[in-house]
């Protein structure tokens, strides 16, 4: 009788232990997995070691609780339930941590976008003396650094550039070229191109436009147009940033027929001076 006392004693000694090497593991995995996730990625070592450790850990604490279902001793069972306790709540904490992942990752995506700067350059040049032409960029899908929205053109009135970082400069009679410079483009973002006929300053010719915007180190036209009447503003279309911020201009459906062949010439082979 005493020795099976003893050997109870035993039996419960040993299930302690077991679950005090447990609560060990499950604290040190828990500790490694506060300190390491803010340093976490979903393509690093850091990603592939913990789900490691994770299913290292499953593996462990299933071969735990078979060694307890096969002691049958006094405890057993209630060492057991503790057991499936803490594998629970190591399975829904590794639920939480991918959620978090997930989080974290869709916020350093939104850091890295507000952080790349992709430049574009809008110019308009016409060659008819004295006219005050300018080129207007209008960005109604963002807001300022004080959640102000972009004013829309106004013919009447000269308007510089409204984002931190942009430059809008230009002449005030031609024949003359006036640019836009955006420094940051949104991707997923649209801008829309006017053309401002500000005033003939006493030349009443119509205005010829011609434009073009650049980006990385090339140029791509834009609609030539004709402007008869100072003080208005003309929509040439609209440059649409990409998820890849790659650019595509739009022309409105006006001059859709017209940029279409203004290209087809534009590309035409040259002929070598023959």
């Amino acid at each position: 009788m005493s020795g099976m006392k003893a050997g109870n004693k035993e039996i419960n000694i040993i299930n302690m232990s077991l679950l005090d090497i447990l609560c060990g593991a499950m604290g040190a995995f828990c500790f490694m997995m506060l300190a390491l996730f803010p340093y976490w990625s979903p393509s690093g070592v850091g990603a592939k070691e913990s789900a490691q450790m994770a299913e290292q850990m499953q593996q462990e604490m299933e071969r735990l609780k078979e060694q307890l279902r096969r002691s049958g001793g006094p405890g057993a069972a209630e060492a057991l339930e503790r057991l499936e306790q803490l594998q629970r709540q190591l399975q829904q904490m590794e639920g939480q941590n991918n959620q978090l992942r997930a989080e974290l990752e869709e916020a350093r995506k939104k850091v890295r976008d507000l952080e790349i700067r992709n430049p574009v350059i809008v110019a308009a040049n016409w060659s008819t003396p004295q006219h005050d032409i300018d080129v207007f960029i209008h960005t109604p899908d963002l807001k300022s650094n004080a959640g102000k929205s972009q004013p829309p053109p106004d013919p009447l009135a000269k308007q510089g550039h409204f984002f931190g970082g942009d430059i809008a400069f230009g002449m005030s009679r031609g024949p003359g070229m006036d640019f836009w410079l955006m420094r940051d483009t949104i991707a997923g973002s649209r801008c829309d191109i006017y053309y401002k006929f500000i005033a003939n300053n006493g030349n009443t010719q119509p205005a010829v436009i011609y434009g073009s915007y650049i980006n990385n180190s090339r140029a791509y036209p834009l609609p030539a147009v004709e402007m008869r009447q100072e003080k208005t503003v003309f929509k040439i279309g609209t440059l649409l940033i990409n998820r890849d911020y790659s650019l595509k201009f739009e022309p409105v459906p006006a001059l859709a027929d017209a940029y279409r062949r203004q290209l087809e010439e534009a590309n035409k082979p040259r002929s070598g001076g023959q």
